[in-house]
């Protein structure tokens, strides 16, 4: 786990103290924004130099509330990305 096992260990440590109490629908949104990023296959919309529709893959990373921060051309360079970043990655099928 390239050096992310101490915000992962923290991560936990932030879960277990605010599972203590109800979340509010923003702290659990916010649950894990400093510690995880989620990266997840998904299929980007483009045309063709010849000006046809085409679909190519690619890798969204994506903070723990969902939204989108950046898009790799593959899942190896969007998990460099996120451990680069000192997030621990998470993959999502």
């Amino acid at each position: 786990m390239c050096g992310g096992s101490e915000s992962l260990k923290e991560g936990m440590m932030s879960v277990q103290e605010t599972m203590q109490k109800p979340l509010s629908q923003q702290e659990f949104a916010a649950l894990g924004m400093e510690a995880f990023a989620y990266i997840k296959p998904i299929e980007l919309q483009g045309q063709t130099t010849e000006g046809q529709d085409a679909t190519m893959p690619a890798f969204a990373i994506c903070a723990a509330d969902g939204k989108q921060l950046a898009v790799a051309a593959n899942r190896d360079a969007a998990w460099a990305a996120v451990v680069q970043h000192g997030l621990e990655p998470l993959s999502l099928h």
